[in-house]
């Protein structure tokens, strides 16, 4: 899912957006999730599998790496970074989206 790169509040929100619309229903369930935190700084990461469901409504998942930052303020927990990629074959440079942990 495009772009390659999202600058800003407004693009990164259009995004999450897009692909929310994507898949209805779509919800992410973090497994063998570590966190670690140290001062107003946090570092998560977790395998995610990725739920939903198409447009006619057939079940649709699949896995996907997961990590983010967070930073303390005082309005609370904001996440400064966030990463899902999936593994790829370097030699045929597909994404491997059948990959299961």
């Amino acid at each position: 899912i495009g772009p390659l790169q999202i600058a800003g509040r407004e693009a990164y929100l259009a995004h999450w957006k897009t692909c929310m619309e994507m898949c209805s229903n779509m919800s992410f369930e973090p497994h063998d999730l570590s966190v670690q935190a140290s001062g107003d700084l946090l570092m998560a990461r977790c395998l995610a599998n990725c739920v939903g469901a198409d447009a006619e409504g057939n079940p649709q998942s699949g896995w996907v790496r997961m990590s983010l930052a967070a930073r303390k303020t005082p309005a609370g927990w904001r996440i400064i970074h966030d990463h899902f990629s999936l593994p790829f074959d370097p030699v045929s440079m597909k994404a491997q989206v059948e990959a299961t942990p």
